[in-house]
């Protein structure tokens, strides 16, 4: 008898905090979103801005960021989304390192201001200057850590100025650095499933959400254009130098096709001068940057992804979402979550194998119901992305986060 009254007694205080956790998860939830500007037309910037847009019918949503400049932000955002720049002056110092000191310093203070003055329940940073200090400030916030770029994504920025000993110190000291400000974090995001696989071994907090289909495609591509896209920003990450040296081989085939490349980014000049001593300015374009990308995939009949590393590959989802069939290196991390090789495009092994890439493209090139098969498998396989899928994950991180 005694033993049946605990029960009941146990089940109802159960049952009870259940209730609570679910009236409580229902109500709204102030959150703030840390990125270092919101202008630029970059992958990061587009996935912000449509995750802000999907979570704010539910959350009060913010979105901080420290360096706008006084420009605008490039993509659209909800009229409900409270925008708040920090006008932080990047200082200029004779010494680098006392202008990034200088600048975190002011950067942490101006933060911490603000937050104490408008209080949040969930402040995540997306992994600019803030991480490193974000943990330290002073409100009463939980602290995610968004991370968008691949766990080894720095190696390919240190090896483009490095070599050797060094270079192989600078990589492990930055991945040192990096988990152990990670480890301070009440959870953190990643954007693939490979690069969860590899965080895990350092911290037991993280999980990984998929970015979003950010774009909504009319309809497909008919993939009659003598076409082929390339997106991203125009620097040493995104390997637009590997895919122009390939486009000489594709050229000498297949004369009458084009390859236009959308972005923006400093080694813009740099690529320019190669299609000129290639002898390419008239079948390679650089385009610069478009606000209506979803209307450029249409118009091409398939998307080539060149990148060193990529943190997810989002342009990738895009394309395949307008019914473009892909081709990818096969780099660390996210283009082999997306495509399956053979069926709604092509892996190239190799990052820089300029000669499997010109073979993969010609493939498409010649075959018009290759291009269809995969153009169809790509549209379908990208309903994985849908803002639906992905909303529901940020809401379920979000509840998650409550009961910490």
């Amino acid at each position: 008898m005694k033993l049946a009254i605990f029960q009941l007694f146990q089940k109802t205080i159960t049952n009870f905090k259940w209730a609570a956790v679910i009236t409580y998860n229902k109500s709204k939830m102030r959150i703030a979103f840390i990125i270092d500007s919101l202008y630029n037309s970059r992958g990061m910037e587009r996935v912000l801005s449509t995750c802000s847009n999907m979570l704010c019918d539910v959350h009060n949503i913010s979105i901080i960021t420290a360096f706008n400049e006084g420009k605008s932000d490039f993509f659209y955002l909800d009229g409900s989304i409270m925008r708040k720049d920090l006008g932080i002056n990047h200082r200029r110092c004779v010494f680098s390192l006392f202008n990034n000191i200088l600048v975190k310093r002011d950067y942490k203070k101006a933060l911490q201001e603000y937050l104490i003055k408008n209080p949040q329940d969930i402040v995540i940073s997306l992994g600019g200057m803030d991480m490193y200090f974000i943990n330290s400030l002073k409100d009463r916030s939980k602290k995610v850590l968004w991370f968008h770029f691949a766990f080894n994504t720095a190696s390919v920025f240190i090896n483009e100025k490095y070599n050797g000993v060094m270079a192989y110190l600078l990589c492990k000291w930055h991945s040192y650095r990096m988990v152990c400000c990670a480890k301070n974090f009440s959870k953190v995001v990643l954007i693939s499933r490979a690069d969860f696989n590899t965080w895990k071994h350092y911290c037991n907090n993280v999980t990984y959400i998929y970015n979003p289909i950010t774009i909504t495609p009319k309809e497909t591509s008919p993939l009659k254009e003598k076409r082929a896209i390339a997106v991203g920003v125009l620097g040493i990450q995104k390997g637009f130098d590997y895919l122009i040296d390939s486009w000489k081989i594709v050229a000498q085939r297949h004369p009458d096709w084009k390859l236009d490349i959308f972005g923006a980014g400093p080694d813009k000049d740099k690529l320019q001068n190669q299609i000129t001593r290639l002898q390419l300015s008239n079948t390679v374009i650089l385009r610069g940057r478009s606000s209506f990308i979803e209307d450029e995939y249409i118009n091409h009949s398939f998307f080539i992804l060149s990148s060193r590393a990529e943190g997810f590959g989002l342009v990738l989802v895009e394309a395949a979402a307008c019914g473009l069939p892909l081709i990818s290196f096969d780099c660390p991390q996210g283009p082999s979550e997306i495509i399956s090789d053979g069926e709604n495009g092509f892996l190239v092994n190799e990052i820089g194998d300029i000669d499997s890439l010109s073979d993969r493209i010609s493939m498409l090139i010649e075959n018009k119901e290759l291009r269809e098969t995969m153009g169809k498998k790509a549209a379908e396989y990208s309903k994985k992305f849908s803002r639906e899928t992905i909303k529901e994950e940020w809401f379920q991180l979000i509840n998650s986060l409550v009961s910490l």
